[in-house]
């Protein structure tokens, strides 16, 4: 029984991320060309933070 309620809050996940996806894609869609350059380069610095940073461990 445990696993049908993770199916269905598996399936419902991935289903509000395809919403998420599609509604971001539209969004970027209507944007200007100053705005996606900012975006992009907003990530990128994102991508580079984190593949600079140090892994933290637990003290478990």
């Amino acid at each position: 029984m445990g696993k049908i309620n993770y199916l269905k809050d598996t399936k419902r996940f991935w289903q509000e991320r395809a919403d998420a996806r599609i509604s971001l894609e539209k969004k970027r869609e209507g944007a200007t060309l100053a705005a996606k350059e900012k975006e992009a380069k907003q990530l990128k610095s994102d991508s580079l933070f984190l593949k600079t940073g140090r892994i933290l461990s637990t003290k478990h």
